[in-house]
């Protein structure tokens, strides 16, 4: 049919097809196989130049679960998540079995990778608990105690009863297996009263 303004039309056409599609599916993510899945990432590369008109911004964030830029929405989804996780649990290690724990391990195998950015990084060392090496941070937890049990005992040979026992006996075995990595062979040397041999 005719019209003054076909541009608009198919804009008009657009918007109504999208909102019907949130209606439908409760969501807005159609599949980038389909003629809207196609539009919708044409109309993000449109928005991300800075190429789009104020009214269809308006218009698209009318629509309910809109989003310009989908992977970023999803990242803080889970970082206040991981937030709410660590308040109530008090450490930022979700197990995997948890999608949170999953998008955890993730960000930390980026962060090893030289993968995430920058902004990201700070992001999460602003979170209380976080840590990008969870394993190294319960090693430096156990030395810590360690010290502080010299300190008390005047030894490094803990009890078997006492819980840094099984922890000192497996530093000893690493070592006799020449599996313990140098930078904890050198700190455990540095302990006053510290030996390597079984005592």
């Amino acid at each position: 049919h005719w019209s003054f303004n076909p541009e608009e039309d198919q804009w008009d056409t657009l918007f109504q097809e999208l909102r019907d599609f949130q209606k439908k599916n409760g969501h807005i993510k159609p599949s980038y196989k389909t003629k809207l899945g196609i539009k919708v990432h044409e109309l993000r590369a449109s928005f991300q130049r800075g190429k789009m008109p104020l009214s269809k911004i308006n218009d698209l964030k009318s629509i309910e679960g809109w989003s310009f830029n989908p992977l970023e929405d999803e990242w803080m989804s889970y970082y206040e998540e991981l937030k709410i996780y660590v308040s109530r649990f008090g450490h930022a290690r979700p197990p995997r079995k948890l999608k949170l724990g999953v998008w955890v391990a993730s960000q930390r195998r980026l962060f090893n990778q030289g993968k995430l950015s920058k902004e990201r990084e700070s992001k999460l060392r602003e979170i209380k608990h976080w840590t990008f090496n969870p394993l190294e941070d319960q090693w430096n937890k156990k030395y810590e105690e360690l010290i502080s049990f010299v300190r008390e005992n005047n030894h490094a040979r803990p009890p078997e009863k006492h819980e840094l026992s099984d922890w000192v006996y497996l530093q000893r075995k690493l070592f006799k297996q020449n599996k313990l990595p140098k930078h904890r062979e050198i700190l455990l040397r540095k302990i006053k009263g510290w030996t390597f041999n079984q005592q």
